[in-house]
């Protein structure tokens, strides 16, 4: 098939978009990585994808991926977390 390498470039990609070398890197690289996830999505439901995802995952590279994940899943609930706080004070 075509996309064999699709989601093992995904992968990648999601590892690289870390530093995008502008000086909004940080706020770049979250929306960079909701499109990337959505395509990973969307792109699950054919075997060929998942059978390459099942070989990236026992790879460092797979590693690396799932510390970035976490990582900005915590900083992104820490923020939804403290606008939290905020809307609260604002109500109150």
């Amino acid at each position: 098939p075509q996309f064999r390498n699709l989601l093992p470039a995904l992968f990648q990609f999601f590892i690289d978009i870390e530093f995008t070398g502008r000086s909004s890197q940080f706020i770049d690289k979250f929306e960079s990585r909701y499109y990337v996830a959505r395509i990973m999505a969307a792109v699950w439901m054919r075997p060929i994808h998942r059978e390459q995802a099942e070989l990236v995952s026992k790879t460092d590279r797979f590693r690396v991926f799932l510390d970035r994940w976490l990582n900005d899943t915590i900083y992104l609930l820490d923020e939804a977390f403290a606008k939290i706080v905020e809307i609260k004070q604002l109500q109150d």
